[in-house]
């Protein structure tokens, strides 16, 4: 179907099918090519969200804000990291933050 549609449009635009074939894996490459092209204009950039940790010794979770309660105990010092680097550490989430 795709292959046909695709066709009508080269003769639509004065190419004749006799004059040029088109084979398949070509009009597939073609395709593929205009979906990644169109697929990296959607693409929005990342945005990083930023937790709060406290660097003590037996601190174990991330906060979603530095005026959490749950960090109002914290012995060390408080600082501010991406979500990913938190649970790279294997930090958790905060029951008081995230609930």
């Amino acid at each position: 179907m795709l292959i046909a549609l695709q066709m009508q449009s080269l003769e639509a635009n004065g190419h004749k099918q006799s004059s040029k074939k088109v084979s398949q894996t070509e009009v597939k490459a073609e395709s593929t090519q205009k979906t990644n092209a169109s697929k990296e204009l959607n693409k929005k950039p990342k945005k990083k969200i930023y937790v709060y940790i406290c660097t003590g010794r037996y601190a174990r979770v991330f906060h979603a804000t530095n005026y959490c309660k749950g960090l109002s105990r914290c012995r060390g010092e408080i600082k501010e990291i991406t979500l990913k680097q938190a649970r790279y550490i294997g930090r958790r989430a905060c029951r008081i933050c995230y609930d």
